[in-house]
């Protein structure tokens, strides 16, 4: 039996280190990269936005984990290992899933008489860096009728939708300015009621992996992000109708590994409505 919950750079950091990801520590490195700035044209006498989605990028991303040391002693070692030239290899030894990071700083501590807690900070500069596309694994759930291209959510990656992401979409766009003239010698302004253009909007969806292993969720989660930024636009259908978008950033809410070996990550994902 591994004593520990992780690696770092091939040694196991609790015998090592003395040191463990805390409860609730996972959720940072499943955080999802932000879309790196997508160049668009926002004509007046048109509608939303013409974005150039012909090569979307993944910019890099930087997240915390929470930790507990046992053994203040060896706490020097680990964040040697830290600081060394290159990037961390970090491996979480029950989810089966690695990162190469670098650390950035830290973000709080607090030492107690059995140890001490502490938050830090790291970076990874190439998220899916020669990630190799493997096709979702069919997930047996309740099915939603919600669909990403074509593929449902539920069956396809094992994602369930949450009930505010209708709402969110239905939402209305508000309208674009247009000319308008505003002197001191008369009241009021004078606008150019001629035409009635809408922007483009953001809205927020709520999106749960439930999948029945940590091996599904790796393989699906990165088929899921993989698919997110294709070329192209995305067309995202359920109850609220259908929209041509595209993806544009994310946030983790909740990550944990159930007993019985599956995953629970629920994610808030944003998307820009063309």
């Amino acid at each position: 039996m591994i004593n520990g919950n992780f690696f770092l750079n091939y040694q196991n950091a609790y015998d090592y280190f003395g040191v463990l990801i805390a409860d609730g520590g996972y959720k940072g490195f499943f955080s999802p990269p932000r879309l790196k700035a997508i160049e668009m044209n926002d004509w007046p006498e048109e509608d939303g936005i013409e974005p150039d989605l012909e090569a979307p990028a993944f910019d890099g991303r930087t997240f915390d984990v929470d930790f507990l040391c046992v053994d203040p002693a060896k706490l020097d070692a680990f964040f040697n290992n830290l600081i060394a030239p290159g990037y961390q290899h970090f491996e979480l030894s029950e989810l089966g899933v690695s990162f190469a990071l670098r650390y950035t700083g830290q973000k709080k501590t607090k030492r107690f008489k059995a140890g001490e807690v502490f938050s830090l900070s790291f970076a990874e500069d190439a998220p899916l860096d020669d990630y190799d596309y493997a096709a979702p694994a069919p997930v047996s759930y309740t099915t939603q009728s919600y669909t990403l291209d074509g593929v449902n959510l539920s069956t396809g990656y094992g994602v369930l939708v949450g009930g505010d992401t209708d709402d969110e979409f239905r939402k209305r766009a508000e309208a674009k300015s247009n000319l308008s003239v505003n002197t001191k010698a008369s009241d009021g302004i004078t606008y150019d009621t001629g035409i009635m253009k809408l922007k483009s909007r953001d809205a927020n969806a709520t999106m749960l992996f439930r999948v029945p292993t940590t091996a599904v969720f790796w393989q699906n989660y990165r088929a899921f992000l993989y698919d997110l930024k294709r070329p192209g636009e995305r067309f995202f259908s359920g109850p609220f109708g259908a929209y041509s978008c595209f993806y544009r950033s994310g946030d983790i809410k909740r990550f944990e590994k159930l007993a019985g070996g599956g995953v629970w990550c629920e994610l808030k994902m944003k998307f820009t409505i063309l």
